[in-house]
């Protein structure tokens, strides 16, 4: 372009070579998993934090009905909202959140022909599961490529390509504080996912008041893609430094975001 000071790429389509058909087939698997999570107190830890808050609160402005009336009810006033460090459940909501995804990539082609008619075929599968559970994105594409010699003079190219993409995500406003990456760093480690007749524990004390494993499960983010970019040429050659070239293309798409 008119800022290639360092040159200009071109980017070329693969074209069918004549002889025997020749077969390509490829596969990649992988995983998708977060580098580290951030450490995070434990419902334990957490309760044996507040219980010292709370005795240590009593000792600095006296007994009242919010400090308590002795070093051991103060200590149960901090045991009745976060539970006793000996028995409280723990809740790692980073692990509830989190994942190991698969990634895969699947390319096929084939190409051959004669001296007439080359062809070119491929096809291409690609996932990739995000490391935040409910999130993923997958994508298969077809190509074909043809190009036919009618005679010494007329030959004609057609070049089709249809694709189609399927993406979810974990959460709308996902960047946001609302999102699964942030929530589960503020959600307290006391709470569980489910109460125990098995429904989603919620409302939740502490910073947010939504379960963030009950958002992702249930909220829905889907983009639903398909395109072709297809287009058919026809080549006259009318003498050795002259040629006619008649072009039509279709470049469509039609996406669905619910």
């Amino acid at each position: 372009g008119a800022q290639a000071a360092n040159g200009v790429v071109i980017i070329t389509t693969k074209k069918g070579k004549a002889g025997k058909t020749q077969f390509n087939l490829s596969l990649q698997e992988g995983t998708v998993e977060a580098i580290k999570l951030i450490p995070t107190l434990t419902a334990p830890e957490l309760a044996t934090m507040k219980i010292e808050a709370f005795q240590n609160r009593f000792r600095r402005l006296g007994p009242s009905a919010t400090n308590g009336t002795s070093l051991d009810n103060a200590r149960q006033l901090a045991v009745n909202i976060y539970g006793d460090p000996a028995t409280v459940q723990n809740t790692d909501w980073q692990e509830a959140v989190y994942r190991t995804g698969k990634s895969r990539i699947v390319d096929f082609s084939a190409n051959g022909g004669d001296e007439k008619t080359k062809f070119f075929l491929s096809a291409s599968y690609n996932l990739n599961e995000g490391q935040v559970i409910k999130s993923d994105f997958e994508r298969g594409t077809v190509r074909l490529n043809l190009d036919h010699k009618a005679n010494d003079r007329l030959s004609f190219d057609v070049n089709m390509s249809l694709a189609t993409t399927t993406q979810n995500g974990a959460i709308a406003d996902g960047a946001n504080i609302s999102s699964p990456f942030f929530a589960a760093l503020f959600t307290l480690p006391n709470q569980p996912i489910f109460r125990e007749d098995g429904t989603y524990n919620a409302p939740l004390p502490g910073t947010f008041g939504f379960n963030v494993v009950q958002s992702v499960e249930f909220e829905t983010r889907k983009l639903v893609r398909n395109q072709t970019v297809s287009s058919l040429a026809a080549n006259y050659k009318i003498s050795n430094r002259l040629r006619w070239r008649s072009f039509v293309g279709l470049d469509y798409a039609v996406a669905r975001d619910d």
